[in-house]
């Protein structure tokens, strides 16, 4: 509505993602797509946890007990409880609300219990089929306002975007679509934030963007077991938060009027009032935290501070050191080497792709952003869209900050149930500052090994 707000909200009680080129179809549109509860794990990208397809033990639907050898993880119960099992609740496991008034948006995704596997090469050509066509539509915009001899324009961002997963599990594949596939896996909350605010190259203008998860546990399982209580967990949970915030500060000869087009629209703090000597550039200063710590019992944490997986080897030590303790073997590290292979292998693949995508759209590209009868009589950009003159690239200063907890790696042989070596890193600190008359680096680490 005009001069009004808008609202968009999407939910999904069964949503999946397949790889494209397993539908085994001579046709680019499927005229018969199976049945969700049928699909193979394999050829799956993104599905609800509720599909019986991940794990062969159980129907969709059905409630166990425990001498059904089979323990989801978000029960938060061991073998041992004497208590009985259902699989997550019928319920939208996707849903996407968008908000807005002028051009301030506000995009919320969240998604519960659901699996995402990741074939690389897939889940990137689904995110170019969703955001080229935006990229394509911005970029004849601003074509048609330099074909008017308009711009370079820096228009006013308004921006948040947040993506919040709840009780998911994310997996990597050790080898292509096959019955035999395994996933190194990792159960996660995750909540993801991010800010876009003012001009963004001009300046005055933020960038904010914050990650919170929780790795509750990390596992090998076969991606048709993904609820098995025989998975042993490789490490202990933990939390990795991690804040980025870059602050444009405008050049002198536009600081004023540049306020004065956002002060009825945003309200900046203090930062903005830094000083920038630059007469023809803006400054940019970028801050970056990034911090991993073991999950530690507290009612403030994405699940309550309780690690809802099964593993025997608890990194909490006794002393007032808290230790992340992870423990693989052999067999561990040559899995992980498949699962590194088979990224590479899809980053090749993506990267074919994308080549021939390009190609193809080099074709198009000249018409479209130069035939403008399709746009010519909407207004243009800068009739509903704040906007100041684009100056010359940001530069940045940087500072950057990381945290790691204590980590102590037990490398063993399962065959024969012995330790082969005992190595814990202790103090993991760097910093890093860049600024463009010094640079600074400092990093520190001590660790101490035991072979058996």
């Amino acid at each position: 509505h005009r001069g009004g707000g808008n609202g968009i909200e999407v939910s999904a009680l069964n949503f999946a993602l397949t790889t494209a080129d397993k539908l085994k179809s001579d046709s680019l549109y499927v005229k018969k797509l199976p049945d969700i509860q049928t699909i193979p794990p394999e050829i799956l990208v993104f599905a609800p946890k509720s599909l019986s397809t991940f794990n062969s033990k159980f129907s969709f639907g059905k409630t166990f007990s425990k001498t059904d050898d089979v323990l989801p993880e978000d029960t938060g119960l061991s073998a041992d409880d004497s208590t009985t099992i259902e699989i997550p609740s019928l319920r939208p496991h996707i849903r996407y609300t968008q908000q807005g008034i002028g051009n301030l948006r506000r995009c919320v995704v969240e998604i519960t219990d659901s699996v995402a596997i990741a074939h690389l090469a897939s889940v990137l050509a689904t995110i170019s089929y969703f955001f080229s066509p935006i990229k394509y539509i911005s970029e004849k915009n601003l074509a048609m306002l330099e074909h008017v001899n308009k711009g370079p324009f820096d228009f006013k961002a308004s921006l948040d975007v947040e993506v919040h997963l709840r009780d998911c599990i994310i997996c990597l594949p050790n080898c292509s679509a096959t019955e035999e596939a395994n996933g190194l896996c990792a159960a996660i909350n995750l909540k993801y934030t991010q800010a876009w605010r003012g001009f963004l190259f001009s300046g005055p203008g933020k960038i904010t963007m914050s990650i919170e998860s929780e790795i509750k546990h990390i596992f090998v399982a076969p991606l048709q077991e993904l609820y098995n209580n025989q998975i042993q967990a490789l490490i202990d949970g933990f939390t990795v938060s991690f804040l980025t915030e870059n602050f444009i500060l405008p050049c002198e000869r536009f600081r004023h009027r540049n306020m004065e087009l956002l002060s009825p629209w945003i309200h900046f703090s203090e930062w903005v009032s830094k000083p920038n000597k630059k007469l023809d550039a803006s400054n940019g200063i970028q801050l970056i935290n990034l911090i991993v710590s073991p999950i530690i019992q507290s009612d403030d944490s994405l699940s309550g501070g309780k690690n809802l997986f099964t593993n025997d080897y608890a990194g909490f030590e006794s002393g007032d050191t808290v230790r992340l303790k992870m423990r693989i073997s052999l067999k561990d590290i040559t899995f992980f080497i498949a699962v590194m292979d088979q990224l590479k292998a899809n980053l090749v693949r993506t990267a074919i792709f994308r080549d021939a995508v390009k190609r193809t759209l080099d074709q198009y590209r000249e018409q479209y952003l130069t035939e403008f009868g399709d746009i010519r009589h909407l207004p243009m950009l800068t009739h509903y869209l704040v906007h100041t003159d684009l100056v010359a690239k940001v530069e940045y200063d940087r500072e950057i900050h990381a945290d790691l907890c204590d980590l102590e790696l037990i490398l063993r042989n399962n065959t024969y149930n012995l330790n082969i070596l005992r190595l814990n890193i202790h103090d993991i600190r760097a910093s890093y500052t860049e600024a463009s008359d010094m640079l600074n680096m400092a990093a520190g680490l001590t660790f101490s090994g035991r072979a058996y």
